[in-house]
């Protein structure tokens, strides 16, 4: 399935091709007796993997990415990257409610904070409309799912947990666009394997249409 989303690149297959991947690694879960640590390290291992984008992005930026005003990170299309941070998000959220859970205080979550808050700008910077309403969707009901469900909280709980995150999010917003303006033109090492080359520039010299 990997190869044919290579093969397939970006587009409408891609769609069929990861809800069968998801579809079997669930099942796969399900039949496995130690599905717990599994899901455990699924997540970990989705988590780091954004580590390492965040600190590949800001040390790597691909070449196009200096001239476009849409943050893609290491994927070629923004609606991509949507995908994948509403992911990663899906697993810090997940985590930042079992952190919580076991210490009560939200200060003591301030690990899992910080990477929703770098996660939530970056989605800020793709400008992709599919990433924020599939990101917002899944942030509501995991907040739903976690407070009133495995915490057995009310909806006071719902609206200070969904605060806590937005004041995360907003307060990482600038470090993060700061750092990902600045970083890699210090670093001065960009890569140039683009895929797709995107004609819709501002440049020194194009047409004025």
């Amino acid at each position: 399935w990997m190869i044919l989303m290579v093969v397939y690149r970006n587009g409408r297959d891609w769609i069929v091709l990861m809800a069968v991947m998801v579809a079997v690694f669930y099942y796969c879960m399900w039949r496995w007796e130690r599905r717990s640590e599994l899901l455990r390290v699924f997540c970990n291992g989705i988590i780091f993997n954004f580590i390492y984008m965040v600190v590949f992005s800001l040390l790597h930026r691909p070449y196009l990415r200096f001239r476009h005003n849409r943050f893609g990170m290491g994927f070629h299309t923004v609606t991509v990257t949507g995908y994948y941070l509403a992911m990663v998000l899906a697993a810090i959220v997940v985590r930042l409610f079992l952190q919580y859970g076991k210490t009560k205080r939200w200060i003591d979550c301030w690990k899992e904070l910080s990477l929703i808050g770098i996660a939530n700008a970056y989605l800020f910077m793709t400008l992709s409309r599919t990433g924020y309403l599939s990101a917002f969707v899944m942030q509501i009901f995991v907040l739903i799912w976690m407070s009133l469900v495995w915490h057995k909280k009310k909806l006071l709980s719902i609206l200070t947990s969904a605060g806590v995150i937005l004041v995360a999010s907003v307060l990482a917003f600038p470090m993060v666009f700061t750092a990902q303006r600045i970083i890699p033109a210090v670093a001065n090492d960009p890569i140039y394997s683009e895929i797709e080359v995107w004609e819709y520039v501002i440049e020194k010299g194009d047409r004025k249409d």
